[in-house]
């Protein structure tokens, strides 16, 4: 988990959990694309070659917003 979290911005360098660091890399842009939360500056990153290989893209992520901030309510109780 820990080189996932620190290595998610270039997944593509890692050579273990490249995967996972890539999933935190896609979901990194697609929060800051929907505005949810603050990481430290305004800047959304630039896709990595690995991860714009995976599945799912950021559109797809960004068009559920509705359903994560309706789940984020829930769980803060909001």
């Amino acid at each position: 988990m820990r080189t996932a979290i620190t290595s998610h911005h270039q997944p593509v360098k890692l050579t273990q959990h490249r995967r996972l660091a890539a999933m935190v890399h896609i979901s990194d842009i697609a929060v800051r694309t929907m505005g949810i939360g603050y990481g430290g500056d305004p800047l959304i990153p630039v896709m990595d070659p690995y991860a714009s290989r995976l599945q799912k893209s950021v559109e797809e992520i960004v068009n559920y917003k509705d359903d994560f901030s309706q789940q984020c309510d829930s769980i803060l109780g909001t």
